[in-house]
Parts: C-alpha cells; sequence; structure tokens
C-alpha cells in the first residue's frame, strides 16, 4: 500500500502545514517507510509509502522537470517498464526507475488519455502549477480507494476517510443514505461515504477541480462485446495466456512476493502460475485457518503448498483472538463492512 493525502484552497489562502502533517499521520499505516509533503501557499499534498519498487529513488511527491506537475500516487502501474520506452523517444528523461515517474511523465505527454495506457491499481492527484488544477484517478476497478470533497473554500482529499476527518473544516456528521445503503447491501457503493460532505471517487473515473469548480468523467468501462467466437480451447489458451501475463506483471518488485493462499481455485491458481514462472524458487504462501469446519479450508491450502514446495505459513483465528483484535480492526476501518 501507501497513502496520499491533500488539501486545495480555492480562496489562494495558504495551507496549514500542521493540517496536512496530521491528515497524513492517520494514514501512517498504509505507508511506514517514508513519507513527504508539497506546499505551495495554498495547495498541500501529502505521501506515505511502503516501498515496493525503487527503494532508493521513489521518494514522493515527485515533480516534473518543467516544474509544472507535481504527483502524489497510491498503487503500481504494472506495465511501467512498457510505457517508459514510448516517453523516452519522446524526449523525456528519467532520474528513478520508479512507476510513479513514468506515472507523471505520462500526464505530461498525454494528460488524461495516459489512463487508456495504464495497466495496474491506483489512486493519485496531480498538481497542475501553470493551469492552477487538480486531476485525481482512482483505477478501473476501485481496487484503490480515494475520498473527497469540498468544505467552503477548502477542498480535501484523502486515501482513507479518517485522514479526511482530520482537518477541522469536516465535520463527523453521518450521511443518512449512506446508512441506508449500507443497511440494504451492507457496504458503503461509491460515491457515497458515511460522513455527510465526503465523497468517493467511483472507480473508473478521473475529477478535476479549478476555479472552485469540481467535475468528474468515466473514463473506462468494460466492455462485454461477444461477437469474438472462440472454440473453448481457443477460449481456454486465452485465459491462461492473461493469468500468466497478470502474475508476471505482479512479480516485478524490489521487495519479496507472496500469496495468500486459500486452497481455492483462484489463489491455488496463482501459486501454480508464480511456481510456474519462479523456475522452483522459493515462493512464501499465508493462509488463515479457523477451528471451525464449516470455514475451514487448511487441508486445501497445505495441500497445495505441499505440491508446489511453498514456504508456507499458518496462523489459526479463533473467536477469542477475533474479540482481542477487534477493537483494533475498527481503528483501521472508515466504514462498516458487513462481510
Amino acid at each position: 500500500m501507501c497513502g496520499i493525502s491533500g488539501v486545495i484552497h480555492t480562496d489562494q489562502s495558504p495551507v496549514d502545514s500542521k493540517v496536512l502533517k496530521s491528515m497524513n499521520d492517520a494514514i501512517q499505516s498504509r505507508g511506514p517507510d517514508d513519507e513527504g509533503f508539497y506546499i505551495q501557499n495554498h495547495v498541500g499534498l501529502g505521501h506515505r509509502r511502503l516501498s515496493i519498487i525503487d527503494l532508493g529513488g521513489g521518494h514522493q511527491p515527485i515533480t516534473t522537470s518543467d516544474g509544472r506537475y507535481t504527483v502524489v500516487f497510491n498503487g503500481e502501474i504494472y506495465n511501467f517498464q512498457e510505457i517508459r520506452p514510448e516517453l523516452e523517444k519522446l524526449g523525456y528523461t528519467f532520474k528513478t526507475h520508479s512507476d510513479t515517474e513514468v506515472l507523471l511523465n505520462a500526464f505530461h505527454a498525454w494528460k488524461e488519455d495516459a489512463l487508456q495506457k495504464f495497466n495496474g491499481m491506483f489512486a493519485f492527484a496531480i498538481w497542475d502549477e501553470q493551469d492552477q488544477s487538480l486531476f485525481l484517478a482512482r483505477d478501473r476497478t476501485g481496487q484503490k480507494p480515494l475520498y473527497y470533497g469540498l468544505f467552503g473554500n477548502k477542498f480535501v482529499f484523502a486515501s482513507e476517510l479518517k485522514a479526511i476527518l482530520k482537518h477541522p473544516s469536516v465535520s463527523k456528521d453521518l450521511n443518512p443514505d449512506a446508512l441506508q445503503h449500507y443497511l440494504t447491501y451492507e457496504c458503503v457503493p461509491a460515491p457515497f461515504s458515511m460522513i455527510k460532505g465526503v465523497y468517493k471517487l467511483k472507480q473508473a473515473h478521473f475529477l478535476t477541480l479549478k476555479n472552485g469548480e469540481i467535475q468528474t468523467k468515466r473514463y473506462w468501462n468494460q466492455n462485454f462485446d461477444h461477437s469474438e467466437e472462440l472454440t473453448e480451447k481457443q477460449a481456454t489458451q486465452k485465459l491462461m495466456e492473461k493469468l500468466i501475463q497478470s502474475v508476471e506483471y505482479r512479480m516485478i518488485s524490489d521487495v519479496p512476493v507472496g500469496v495468500f493462499l486459500s486452497g481455492g481455485v483462484d489463489s491455488s491458481t496463482v501459486v501454480a502460475l508464480l511456481h510456474q514462472q519462479r523456475e522452483g524458487k522459493d515462493i512464501k504462501t499465508f493462509s488463515i485457518n479457523f477451528e471451525e469446519a464449516s470455514y475451514d479450508e487448511s487441508t486445501f491450502s497445505s495441500e497445495v503448498a505441499k505440491k508446489f514446495g511453498t514456504d508456507h505459513y499458518e496462523k489459526t483465528l479463533t473467536a477469542s483472538t477475533m474479540l482481542d483484535i477487534l477493537p483494533q480492526v475498527s481503528d483501521y476501518m472508515d466504514e462498516p463492512f458487513a462481510d
């Protein structure tokens, strides 16, 4: 993970660095390795980092060489190594080996069209100093969270609701519509949040803030066009190609990669493909077991771990353990979630 936060004062009044620091501190658990800030008069951006790619050179925020754009980014652009040569051909140079710098220069080159090139999970904010505008974007399926709200002349955003609540302009008034959705669907769907005036940027959307005006736009839709006719063998081969590519992308890391293994079809397939790609190298797998037989899948996860010779770790979650950690779990959750 990583975490981002920010404040834009639309009346040009200066941002309080202590407020931004408080917001960023609230999401320290998302990024314990590093923190960084960009504060220029009425603009403040914060970042908490969990180092995964380019451990020494990926400090954020990052600003383009011409000083125009500054980014804070949470997530991963899996195909950044494919996009970088395109940018280099356009004359862009790089000071780091990070996907963050690729994302930033891609936006510099192609603006919102860069989103069509990104294969990844992300939530990011880019401040345009020349245009005096803010650009927020969230990945296609909404894997990375992003909250925002406009309170008078203060626009606030963050990866978690708890960070936004640190801003003095934000009250803790309950949003009754969000509560109704929660009681109906057992979650709070975007664009709602449990706090009145705070919204989730919807998946596959970007937001622009300029002159105090907010605009949101969808940049991607799932295509359910079934015009392509495939035999079962062709469909199976295509699915396998996509799965292998997905696993290869997620192996790009400067830190060890592990797998959550339940023993079900999905996670077992990932372990099998990772074993194939790693060519016998150690793979770490992690499983949660239960005392209740109706929930426990440890037989299956252990069998998969044994088959592929993984470095396997198990932990049993009991009812008493759950009661012990419930207060801590509640602290990490922004909203009730009935799973």
